[in-house]
């Protein structure tokens, strides 16, 4: 009975995984560089397992590496003997020790080794069976210099080259801020491994300053502190845009009664717009703007011809989805200065003119060309208060324009 309940605890206790180790040849460095992992040394975390290694600097100045493996310890084990085999089957190491790690120097191939558990009878009691083990060479990457040493989040240019020494393909970059959120980017070209182009998620800037971050495929990595800015380049845009505007009358029935087309066609206007607060959330802001109509309407008694003049003041919030599409929001009021013309049958009748005060809400996609050249698609609401009448149209509107600051 004591030696089933022997067996069992050893059986337990002693669990051995597939590991994966680093070799690498930089220049002599401290050991903090010895930082790579890799997907099998977390998950032989789970069980206490760990790979790892560290370097010496012999007489001629190499660096000589020292692989480590280590398990769980097990108390009810005499020894371990460890055997390992290169990729040709040839055995090339077996040793034992009462420890619960070895230290090896393997160069960089593909390996099987077997750990097999000794017990307190001086008899072999678990044996891990042949696993997969693999040396990889690690090469350490540097970086010299970058070009340019800022992002800015308002210009569409997005690249950056970093200059250095072995960037491997398939080398990971990313930037790192303070808070410890890392921004990955990709790859556009490379010249070799001193010269390649990146560019990073737009949609994961914010301001703010940022080390970049090269890590090889090995694991060993470079890095630069603060290194690159990402800010606005601009404290404050200033847009200046025109465009096409009609409008279609929904709602007052006597103004309907009169003005009663489904779509009156002759319209434009023209807009100022000026951001003054530049946030990763979006911009906020206001405009100035003018828009004019022509309608033709009436009873059949006398005909009439209005020209409406809007001339009002919006505030401004702009979502940027990228640097080149963005949706605007707009809400305000104004000034509706209207001209009438009546014709009785031919003959000219008065003219009137009156101002009433209006409101205006409305949204907008907009998409920015290179050149600072941008096209506006949206459409508003305006709602005039007039005397007796309150008109509400909306109005569709196709803008142009440029960005002059």
């Amino acid at each position: 009975m004591a030696a089933k309940i022997f067996r069992t605890l050893v059986l337990a206790i002693f669990i051995v995984i597939p590991l994966t180790f680093f070799y690498a040849e930089p220049p002599a460095l401290s050991p903090a560089s010895a930082d790579a992992v890799t997907a099998d040394q977390s998950r032989g975390d789970k069980d206490g397992s760990s790979v790892g290694y560290y370097f010496d600097t012999d007489e001629n100045g190499n660096s000589v590496f020292t692989q480590i493996l280590s398990w769980d310890e097990d108390p009810y084990a005499l020894r371990f003997e460890i055997i390992i085999r290169d990729s040709l089957g040839a055995e090339i190491l077996r040793k034992t020790t009462e420890s619960s790690s070895i230290k090896v120097q393997l160069a960089p191939d593909s390996y099987t080794y077997d750990i097999i558990t000794w017990n307190l009878l001086n008899q072999p009691e678990i044996e891990s069976g042949w696993q997969p083990l693999v040396v990889i060479k690690a090469e350490l990457p540097k970086i010299t210099s970058l070009t340019p040493g800022y992002i800015y989040m308002d210009n569409p240019e997005n690249k950056i080259v970093i200059k250095g020494e072995k960037l491997l393909p398939g080398v990971a970059i990313f930037l790192h801020d303070a808070s410890g959120r890392d921004i990955i980017g990709s790859e556009l070209a490379r010249t070799d491994e001193t010269d390649i182009t990146v560019t990073f998620p737009e949609k994961e800037f914010k301001p703010g300053a940022y080390d970049i971050v090269a890590v090889n495929p090995g694991g060993l990595k470079a890095a630069q502190k603060d290194a690159i800015k990402i800010r606005f380049q601009r404290p404050v845009d200033i847009l200046v845009s025109a465009g096409y505007s009609p409008i279609s009358f929904f709602q007052d029935s006597w103004f309907r009664a009169n003005w009663n087309k489904p779509m009156y066609w002759l319209g434009a206007n023209g807009n100022l717009s000026v951001y003054f607060v530049k946030k990763e959330w979006g911009f906020l802001g206001g405009e100035a703007f003018g828009t004019g109509y022509k309608l033709s309407g009436g009873l059949d008694l006398a005909g009439i011809t209005s020209e409406y003049l809007l001339l009002g003041a919006n505030f401004l919030y702009k979502y940027r989805f990228d640097k080149t599409i963005s949706a605007i929001a707009r809400a305000g009021g104004g000034v509706a200065n209207s001209h009438h013309s009546f014709d009785y049958r031919g003959v000219a009748g008065p003219e009137l003119n009156a101002s009433n005060i209006f409101l205006d809400m409305g949204l907008s996609a907009q998409y920015i060309f290179p050149f600072k050249m941008f096209i506006e698609l949206g459409a508003a609401w305006y709602e005039i208060f007039g005397t007796g009448y309150t008109a509400g149209g909306l109005s569709p509107t196709l803008r142009v324009g440029y960005q002059i600051f």
